[in-house]
């Protein structure tokens, strides 16, 4: 089994929603960190659109090179917690039609809407983004900050080596 580090982004009943936001990581520009290199993220990372049970859509994206096994050393805990600020990054540009948001191991469709508002600890999701209605209808969660226009969330830490 495949342990797969992405980013998903839900983004309610509406398709077209979820292609604008999946569309957004397909194109983006960014800035390496390790080479200074300005490169197109489509070469690397693969972003789509799915349907959960319950009719809402997801943009997911999903960088190339990193481990499908999981966190297994420090190198991989480094390369996906570079990968995560980038996909943060170019989330903050994304077209504001997404509800929640999260990027890790395992990170698709982490919890469906009604799940995530009933949470009484959305601490336990470090990285994840709310809309500032989301945050609302969750009963106001402490601990996020302003993310981007619309948007509050859980600083992202990175990821870490389990010892």
């Amino acid at each position: 089994m495949a342990w797969i580090f992405s980013l998903s982004a839900e983004c309610g009943p509406s398709q077209a929603d979820a292609l604008a936001v999946a569309g957004h990581f397909a194109a983006w520009h960014d800035t390496r960190q390790d080479t200074g290199q300005t490169t197109r993220q489509d070469a690397g990372w693969a972003a789509d659109v799915v349907r959960d049970d319950r009719g809402n859509w997801w943009a997911w994206a999903v960088p190339g090179g990193l481990s499908r096994t999981g966190i297994g050393s420090d190198a991989d805990a480094r390369a996906m917690t570079e990968a995560g600020h980038r996909l943060y990054a170019c989330l903050r540009s994304a077209p504001a039609r997404y509800r929640y948001a999260l990027a890790g191991v395992e990170a698709d469709m982490f919890r469906f809407f009604d799940e995530l508002t009933a949470d009484e600890d959305l601490g336990a999701f470090p990285g994840l983004v709310l809309a500032d209605d989301v945050w609302e209808l969750a009963g106001h969660p402490p601990g996020f900050t302003t993310f981007s226009p619309g948007y509050r969330w859980l600083p992202y830490p990175g990821e870490g080596h389990p010892a």
